[in-house]
């Protein structure tokens, strides 16, 4: 063991490094976001030394920085924390099981899952609600409760692959930040069945999006936020949904001009065809 190695045999780590590993590991417990004075007061680091270090992990892509809460960039999609709520997960099971009817719901503190066996359509339907929304880990924990109540109530146990994401809602909260706007701006696409909206949520900015059309397996959902990737193009339209306000804002200012001038041309006839008999 020489001076640059610790009793393992390992590269010794410098002091640098452990109080970056741990200020990351108390980020990493809020996903919403943490201010440097409480990464301090909960890593008994020196406040200075958090906010000496913070830029630093900033800079190495290791944090986000949002209004002055720092988050890691973990089940993040294009640098926002997307949480999930709201969400039909159904699991087709093979026509040799039999099932019956059945329905039960269960609550787990913050989210609660509700499953039902349907004999019809011969599936088990999964409904998740949480508020505040869950993040990516939460609901994959949610996602092997169902297969686990799904194996207890039919005997058959489905993996990721064979459970369908009907709908799904994902939210990105902003903190700290004010909405001056309308108080609810929605944008809706009827083709694919995506609806979109901004709107204040208590002390935050929340943007949400509704997919009811989404039909991919849970597998491949999970894998495509984990990677960063949009599912059907769903996540990727978060980013353009300032553009399409803009866009309705214009359309709407285009139909009030044509209105009012259309009201003055009626105007302008009136008075010109006044007295005059037909």
């Amino acid at each position: 063991m020489t001076e640059s190695q610790d009793k393992r045999g390992e590269p010794r780590r410098g002091s640098k490094e452990r109080k970056m590993e741990k200020i990351l590991s108390i980020v990493e417990r809020h996903p919403e976001g943490i201010p440097p004075k409480e990464i301090a007061k909960l890593s008994g680091l020196n406040p200075s030394t958090v906010r000496n270090y913070c830029p630093k992990l900033l800079n190495k892509g290791k944090l986000e920085n949002q209004n002055g809460y720092y988050s890691t960039t973990k089940q993040h999609h294009r640098g926002k924390l997307v949480r999930f709520h709201n969400v039909v997960v159904l699991a087709n099971v093979p026509e040799e099981v039999s099932v019956s009817h059945d329905k039960e719901s269960f609550d787990f503190g913050s989210a609660g899952l509700c499953v039902e066996v349907g004999e019809t359509h011969h599936r088990v339907t999964g409904r998740v609600d949480a508020e505040p929304p869950v993040t990516l880990d939460a609901f994959r924990c949610l996602l092997h409760l169902f297969c686990e109540k799904v194996e207890r109530k039919v005997g058959w146990r489905p993996d990721f692959r064979d459970l369908v994401v009907r709908s799904v809602e994902a939210n990105v909260d902003y903190l700290r930040i004010r909405y001056d706007a309308d108080k609810v701006i929605t944008v809706r696409d009827v083709v694919s069945g995506i609806e979109e909206k901004v709107y204040e949520k208590g002390d935050r900015v929340r943007e949400e999006f509704r997919a009811t059309r989404l039909n991919c397996s849970a597998d491949t959902f999970l894998r495509s936020i984990e990677k960063g990737v949009a599912v059907s193009g769903v996540l990727s339209r978060l980013d353009s949904l300032e553009d399409s306000q803009e866009s309705i804002h214009e359309d709407y200012l285009k139909v009030s001009n044509g209105y009012e001038r259309m009201v003055r041309l009626m105007k302008e006839l009136l008075k010109k065809f006044e007295g005059v008999s037909v």
